[in-house]
């Protein structure tokens, strides 16, 4: 098994309920198939464009090497990127290929906004039809890293569900939907009275 350039038998990773803060570095992706479902992304990716990097590379045959089939749901980007408040850079990003040639490549229902000290302002060159561009999340305490959802956040209920995901749970294990729809990031806010 290769396991550079592209070249290798791993593919079909899953992210999901994951919070991420204050990474440096960028998680760069040349396997085909990951999923990033519902992961909170504060400041991370500070060393470049933003937290994750898609690569791809020469086809090989028939074998699609790179990160093809990726598909990115339903998270939260607040700032990012070598500088968090710049526009074009702090959620997801490609090298090697146009974004046109990647294969089935989907995202969307995804949350990008600047950081707090730039009253959340939105990014220019963020573009997903169903996506959100600026606005405070909502956090329940930012300061303290306490990335749960307020009942005023605009992230309620504004998620797609995903249907390959079974038996679907936040990271504190409630179930996604519980109000109405899911919510975006990796907490689903819970509802007064309310079980879970």
């Amino acid at each position: 098994m290769l396991l550079s350039y592209g070249y290798s038998d791993l593919r079909d990773w899953t992210f999901r309920n994951n919070v991420f803060y204050n990474i440096e570095g960028v998680a760069q992706i040349g396997i085909p198939g990951c999923r990033f479902y519902n992961n909170t992304f504060v400041n991370c990716g500070r060393n470049t464009a933003g937290p994750l990097l898609f690569r791809f590379y020469e086809k090989k045959g028939d074998y699609l090497t790179g990160a093809h089939f990726t598909k990115i749901f339903n998270n939260i980007f607040v700032g990012g990127g070598s500088n968090p408040d710049s526009d074009g850079i702090g959620w997801y990003h490609f090298a090697d290929k146009p974004k046109e040639e990647i294969v089935d490549f989907q995202a969307d229902y995804n949350y990008v906004t600047k950081t707090p000290e730039a009253n959340y302002g939105p990014k220019n060159g963020f573009k997903e039809k169903n996506g959100i561009n600026g606005k405070n999340p909502k956090f329940l305490n930012f300061e303290k890293k306490d990335f749960h959802l307020q009942k005023e956040s605009p992230a309620i209920d504004k998620g797609t569900d995903i249907d390959e995901w079974k038996d679907p749970k936040d990271k504190d294990g409630v179930k996604r939907g519980i109000s109405s729809g899911w919510d975006i990031g990796a907490y689903e806010y819970i509802p007064e009275d309310t079980e879970k």
